[in-house]
């Protein structure tokens, strides 16, 4: 199997990482997080590619962690904007 390509440099990741807030589990536990950089990398993925959410590759979380997470990013973007 062929590796996937990563958008994000290393030297780009050293600037944008600190930036993204820590996420913490529900209330109700569930799966432990994955990292920002692992569902950043699968929201630039569906974003390049203009794949559904669906159609994450298998190396990436789940639609149901990137989808949500980009929502919460645009919200908080125009929350701050406004």
């Amino acid at each position: 199997m062929l590796a996937r390509r990563r958008f994000l440099t290393e030297a780009m990741w050293a600037k944008i990482g600190p930036l993204l807030p820590e996420m913490k589990s529900g209330p109700k536990g569930g799966r432990p997080w994955r990292g920002n950089r692992e569902v950043l990398e699968g929201i630039l993925w569906v974003l390049r590619t203009g794949a559904p959410w669906a159609d994450l590759p298998p190396e990436c979380p789940s639609p149901s962690t990137c989808c949500p997470v980009l929502g919460g990013l645009v919200n908080d973007y125009y929350r701050k904007a406004a």
